[in-house]
């Protein structure tokens, strides 16, 4: 039976299949029960090329902002993307994609908030 993976819960089962993908996925180093994925397959025609295409994907360093607006996002629930495409999603989902400012509201704010 295997089992499913949930965040926050490893099982011995997932990890194995995690190694045993990043394995194989880089030294080429086959393992008998883990089926290739399509995108893993799509890199190059031959296994050498797979293996230079994949490892080639983490050869450099992502750019520290970038790096920055993707957790923020991920840990706040929004949106990556331009200004624009943020108001879309804010105005399609009706709830706020982009962080808020820090702190408290101007005076002014609160003032029209109360009127």
């Amino acid at each position: 039976m295997a089992e499913s993976y949930s965040p926050g819960r490893h099982s011995r089962r997932t990890d194995i299949h995690t190694a045993s993908q990043n394995e194989e996925s880089t030294t080429g180093k086959k393992v008998e029960w883990l089926t290739p994925h399509g995108e893993y397959l799509a890199l190059g025609s031959d296994e050498s090329k797979r293996l230079a295409a994949y490892r080639g994907l983490f050869a450099t360093d992502l750019d520290t902002e970038l790096m920055r607006e993707i957790r923020t996002s991920t840990h706040g629930g929004y949106a990556i993307g331009g200004s624009r495409f943020r108001e879309e999603i804010e105005t399609a989902l009706r709830q706020r994609a982009t962080p808020r400012g820090a702190g408290r509201p101007a005076e002014s704010t609160r003032k029209r908030k109360r009127v």
